[in-house]
């Protein structure tokens, strides 16, 4: 048996323990190629091999007897957990999780393998983009809200749409009160309510400082006065406490802001102290394990690169203050990057690509962990990109990184960065790519929805599509 076995040079790959690696393909090769190896002298044989050569190359041959089989690592989105690998323990495949595949290979992949696939969906009723999308467990639906078509269209509709047909209804009684853009749109789930805040564009004084409050179900809304004016902020749902803290951003004299605001459920406050810069463009993660809020990066203008952060600090939510911290910053400063948080028992905050005052699209990740306030790993994904979104899907350790902007295409197709091995991967592409969208896991389902932006070539999309992994 002959075994060609490749990276991809546009594979980036990390492996923290090279047992893991063998443990991968032991466990491939046992669930999806049973006919290659008909004894266990034979399996010895291939992944001694395999141990010996898997070490910084990106492609090898094994031979064994006479037969060929290609075998793409870099296709692999999905990798088998264990808690203690080991080398010397060939038949240990109970040590392993159920684990599901795509992989290229000369076979024909079993039904077991992740079927990594947009589908198109039924259209928007409106062509939009900088428009914002929220999941509604009650009804298990998504509404969209606000957006713009282009400099002059701006709309304050509210749609819905419905997962168990994948069909979109507007709702022709109830609309917002404001036309709304770059705004947000955050569930309260103890109430069950919708916050929107900020992001009008063309409005009356009044009209800039009201948040509303939506039922997403009856279709009624509240408003509210806001304590500032903002738009391009960061908006946390605190869960446990129906809380949304409103971070940073610019007001309409376009004046960069320090400020945050906390709306406790029934109205605004302010936050004690200030953030220790003017923030845009930066991002806020919300961590349940120490019940703070880490705020990254950003910049303190919204057209110039030039003061680019890679500065940290902390929102407290019992003190109800901003915190500083010391001498802890990224690798490099970045604005219009990505945070997503990694669940307990990893406890840990992953943050992608962005821009800053010397790269205009970086590609690399680095990966801060919150047990220690510490980086404890860093590498590269494929494409250097801003504007993204990066979703952590329900396996809790694959991430879905959306277009965005890159340095070698206006826009760059997806990519799947898995959390165990620090692999990234092209994924399937979207059938329309696209930036200034928006992107919505769907808790039920496991998929992933995506809606409106601009194409290639600045053309508004009305067009959604749903990632299934």
């Amino acid at each position: 048996m002959k075994i060609f076995i490749y990276f991809s040079t546009q594979c980036t790959f990390f492996f923290p323990n090279i047992n893991d690696t063998l443990l991968t393909f032991q466990f491939h090769l046992k669930h999806s190629f049973l006919s290659l190896c008909k004894n266990q002298s034979c399996l010895k044989e291939l992944y001694s091999n395999i141990y010996e050569q898997l070490q910084n190359i990106t492609y090898f041959t094994i031979e064994i007897d006479n037969e060929f089989i290609e075998f793409n690592l870099c296709s692999i989105i999905n990798f088998p957990y264990t808690e203690n690998s080991s080398t010397d323990n060939y038949d240990e495949y109970s040590s392993l999780t159920s684990t599901v595949y795509s992989v290229t290979t000369s076979s024909q992949p079993p039904n077991t393998y992740l079927q990594n696939k947009w589908t198109r969906v039924e259209n928007m009723f409106e062509y939009l983009m900088y428009h914002r999308s929220t999941y509604i467990p009650q009804d298990n639906s998504i509404i969209i809200t606000g957006g713009t078509r282009n400099e002059f269209i701006y709309f304050n509709t509210i749609q819905k749409y419905i997962i168990s047909n994948q069909s979109f209804v507007m709702n022709l009684h109830r609309s917002m009160k404001i036309k709304r853009v770059l705004h947000s749109a955050d569930l309260l789930p103890l109430l069950g309510l919708v916050l929107l805040t900020g992001g009008t564009s063309i409005s009356t004084p009044k009209e800039q400082i009201t948040a509303e409050l939506l039922d997403p179900i009856s279709g009624e809304i509240t408003s509210i006065e806001m304590l500032t004016n903002r738009r391009y902020h960061t908006s946390v749902v605190i869960p446990f406490d129906n809380k949304v803290l409103l971070l940073g951003g610019h007001n309409y004299s376009s004046t960069i802001l320090s400020t945050g605001d906390l709306f406790n459920g029934k109205h605004f406050i302010p936050i004690v102290n200030t953030m220790m810069v003017r923030r845009i463009y930066h991002t806020a993660t919300y961590i349940p394990t120490i019940n703070k809020i880490l705020i990254i990066g950003g910049r303190d203008n919204e057209n110039n690169r030039r003061n680019t952060y890679s500065t940290m600090e902390f929102y407290d939510v019992e003190t109800n203050m901003f915190e500083i911290l010391p001498n802890i910053t990224m690798s490099m400063a970045r604005a219009r990057h990505t945070a997503t948080y990694i669940p307990f028992p990893k406890d840990q905050i992953l943050i992608i690509g962005g821009e800053n005052n010397d790269i205009y699209h970086i590609n690399s990740w680095e990966l801060f962990d919150i047990k220690t306030l510490s980086f404890i790993y860093k590498g590269t994904i494929q494409y250097g990109r801003f504007d993204h979104h990066a979703t952590l899907l329900n396996n809790n350790h694959d991430i879905l990184i959306t277009d965005g902007f890159s340095n070698t295409l206006s826009i760059v197709p997806s990519e799947i960065l898995n959390l165990k091995t620090m692999l990234s991967c092209q994924a399937a592409t979207m059938n329309k790519i696209r930036e200034a969208f928006t992107t919505t896991l769907i808790p039920s389902t496991g998929e992933v929805l995506v809606c409106g932006g601009r194409d290639i070539s600045y053309n508004t999309l009305n067009s959604c599509e749903l990632y299934t992994p």
